[in-house]
């Protein structure tokens, strides 16, 4: 009933706006009353999807006509400097309403939690798990530890190993106190290339991958095994609850007032993703099929998003991915501000690259997951199209404006 209320609500909005479209015009223009109408009796009818939507159709039609405009009655060719700062300014409008509605088919409709059966604790298969650490004082690698050891899943069936590139002593200790493997790395050695050297040293079809500052709770592989029972399946990655204020949290003050950084790709970004068939691996808290890396040579990339880039390689395969929003973990550590823009500048050089190699090179992508791979890797081209707004209303002080707009159109 709601939904052919709905059609008839729609087909009678564009009825309406087609029979009396000169009356609007008259009172100055006719989509933006028909768009606002519309939307006013989708909110009275309180139908949450049409509005969304009516919401997404009017965003578009009014972003088609600003477009119209740009490009029709701004551009003069004679002033060259000024055609290029157009241009650019262009660019950056281009960019940004791209993100907008990439990140309306991430987040556009909500998903229902799902429920799967535990498999039988006697038919647990054997899990290695990778422990990733780099300079993180004792205390906290020996707290990650304690809860890898506290996972209620048969001792006998899983294999710890300390993926060290500090080469510490009293690391190593830990690892022979709880009965782990201890792997030196080279400093400096990329994430993918110290997962696959473990995952050479390993034997088990199962690896599960942990930052030492993703503390897994008790039952993380009693809740995240069953979504693994389809064979075509690569891994699934899960939700973590943040409890540590991030960079902005801490330096403003506002650790309640503003969601982490983190939140909107973790409880909204991520499971878009994952009704697109493309769930990423994020670099930690996930369960991975050995099969499956295997056959595509491994983790891929040597940088802060071997992540992203090995389950576009999976992805690219055929094979699938699975994300599991329920807290089965938590982040405990915050990163310190040169690590954190480090990270972010390794991030941005691995996202383009990622952009490419979703549109050059598609393999078996369908068009949802290329469409979910593009809108990860748009955001890095965001920030340059932040910096050209920032920076255009100069060109009004020095007197070279971009454009100049004559009144009426």
């Amino acid at each position: 009933m709601k939904a052919v209320s709905t059609r008839i609500l729609f087909w009678g909005f564009l009825i309406t706006w087609t029979t009396w479209k000169s009356y609007f015009d008259s009172l100055g223009g006719g989509l933006p009353y028909f768009i606002f109408a519309g939307y006013l009796l989708a909110l009275l009818f309180s139908y949450h999807d049409l509005k969304r939507g009516f919401l997404f159709f009017a965003t578009l039609m009014l972003t088609f006509r600003y477009f119209h405009w740009r490009v029709l009655h701004t551009f003069q060719f004679e002033d060259q400097p000024g055609t290029l700062l157009n241009f650019l300014l262009l660019t950056a409008e281009i960019l940004s309403v791209a993100g907008l509605f990439l990140l309306s088919f991430q987040i556009g409709k909500e998903q229902a939690k799902r429920r799967t059966p535990v498999r039988p604790t006697e038919d647990r298969p054997p899990v290695d798990i990778f422990v990733m650490l780099s300079d993180e004082p004792a205390d906290a690698v020996e707290r990650m530890l304690t809860a890898c050891a506290a996972l209620e899943y048969p001792a006998e069936r899983k294999r710890l190993s300390l993926l060290d590139q500090s080469g510490r002593e009293e690391i190593r200790e830990l690892a022979d106190r709880f009965e782990g493997d201890y792997l030196n790395s080279v400093r400096g050695s990329g994430r993918s290339a110290r997962l696959n050297d473990a995952l050479g040293r390993s034997s088990a079809e199962w690896i599960l991958v942990l930052d030492v500052n993703h503390i897994p709770s008790r039952r993380f592989l009693k809740g995240i095994l069953p979504r693994l029972q389809d064979e075509k399946t690569a891994f699934v990655q899960t939700a973590s609850r943040l409890v540590v204020p991030d960079l902005f949290q801490q330096a403003l003050l506002l650790n309640r007032e503003i969601p982490h950084e983190q939140a909107l790709f973790l409880q909204r970004i991520e499971p878009g993703l994952d009704r697109a068939g493309a769930a990423v691996f994020t670099g930690s808290g996930a369960l991975l099929r050995r099969t499956a890396l295997m056959e595509i040579g491994g983790f891929h990339a040597e940088d802060a998003e071997e992540g992203f880039h090995t389950s576009l390689a999976l992805h690219r395969r055929g094979w699938h991915s699975s994300y599991c929003d329920e807290d089965l973990a938590v982040r405990l550590a915050s990163e310190k501000s040169g690590t954190f823009l480090k990270r972010r500048f390794e991030r941005l050089r691995s996202r383009l690259s990622l952009l490419k190699f979703s549109l050059l090179n598609r393999g078996s992508l369908t068009a949802e997951q290329t469409l979910g791979y593009v809108s990860l890797a748009l955001p890095s081209l965001l920030g340059l199209a932040r910096l050209i707004f920032f920076l255009m209303p100069l060109t009004f002080v020095v007197g070279m404006p971009p454009f100049r707009a004559p009144l009426g159109m």
